[in-house]
């Protein structure tokens, strides 16, 4: 059985991609903390006792990029980690410790695109997941009702076929 994983060339854009992420997150936090102590001396609104609008926007930024980059580094290291491979029942997906089958029935098609190519599933197999905290977590990752298939997968045309040819066996 052959297991599909990230490229060596993948992993490493990947990890480019990580050590951006988190310089990002360090300059949103920093940049945060820094206007957050201002507010602490200042006050929290305009004139001369607090901020006004040019500080509490970038701010309100800030903390956004703070909650969401490390978002985007969940599933950017879930895809470091992906490995698939296929099975009797669907295409077995194991990353950061979360393990799913996704049933072939499940699968309506493959979107294709340059970047990626994308199962489409007839409904969100993630809900099968018994815990809550591994579905959000996978969801975060994948996306709600698909599977995304990088390009930099080792074998990844092969990999398409053959689940396209499941997908056909099934319509």
């Amino acid at each position: 059985m052959h297991t599909y994983r990230i490229t060596a060339a993948g992993r490493r854009m990947l990890l480019a991609y990580i050590v951006g992420a988190l310089i990002i997150w360090a300059l949103a936090f920093w940049s945060l903390r820094d206007t957050l102590g201002a507010m602490a001396t200042e006050g929290w609104f305009g004139g001369p006792q607090g901020l006004g609008i040019s500080q509490l926007a970038p701010a309100l930024l800030m903390l956004g990029a703070v909650v969401a980059v490390p978002v985007v580094l969940w599933g950017t290291l879930a895809e470091y980690d992906a490995r698939l491979w296929l099975a009797e029942d669907g295409l077995r997906y194991q990353s950061m410790g979360i393990a799913h089958t996704f049933p072939w029935a499940d699968m309506r098609e493959i979107a294709r695109s340059a970047q990626r190519d994308t199962i489409l599933l007839r409904r969100d197999t993630t809900a099968d997941i018994a815990s809550p905290a591994a579905r959000l977590l996978l969801r975060l990752a994948l996306g709600k009702g698909r599977l995304p298939l990088p390009r930099e997968l080792d074998g990844h045309e092969r990999l398409v076929e053959a689940i396209e040819q499941q997908i056909e066996q099934r319509a």
